[in-house]
């Protein structure tokens, strides 16, 4: 059963709290704590941090890989 985004996160700005801090550059070889749809990650990552929002698209793909991110940054990075 597919969850939604909502089951991982009250509001849309938590949701890109956590996007921040997962794990999406690949440069230290550590392909194994890279968070799945990393390429997207890292881009929005970018995007919010010169421009403060993300477009609506990008942030239809970031409620898609919600519970990739509660994943990266609970379970496999710890990094709450």
């Amino acid at each position: 059963m597919k969850s939604k985004w909502s089951d991982f996160y009250n509001s849309e700005e938590e949701l890109i709290e956590d996007m921040l801090l997962c794990i999406s550059d690949a440069t230290n070889n550590l392909y194994w704590k890279l968070v799945k749809g990393y390429e997207y990650i890292e881009s929005f990552k970018k995007y919010y941090r010169k421009n403060g929002c993300l477009t609506e698209k990008q942030m239809i793909q970031v409620k898609r890989l919600a519970g990739e991110i509660h994943k990266n940054v609970y379970e496999t990075n710890k990094l709450k």
